[in-house]
């Protein structure tokens, strides 16, 4: 597992009104990962139940960070 997040730590946020899931991923989190693509599923828990959100093979693909000047 390269990062877990949560929502009481505010690095999830569920935004129920827009039927969205923010995350919110800090330069830290992101420091040691290369660019490439990335395996990842989020799950919902409540103490009772766990609820998948998105397909367990969801893919992120993680960009080189590019620099630019004018």
């Amino acid at each position: 597992m390269l990062a877990s997040l949560n929502t009481t730590d505010g690095t999830i946020e569920i935004d129920a009104p827009n039927s969205a899931v923010w995350l919110h991923v800090t330069p830290t989190t992101l420091v040691e990962l290369t660019a490439g693509d990335y395996v990842f599923d989020i799950e919902l828990i409540d103490g009772t139940d766990v609820l998948a959100l998105c397909s367990a093979d969801s893919v992120l693909h993680l960009l080189p960070e590019v620099t630019t000047s004018t």
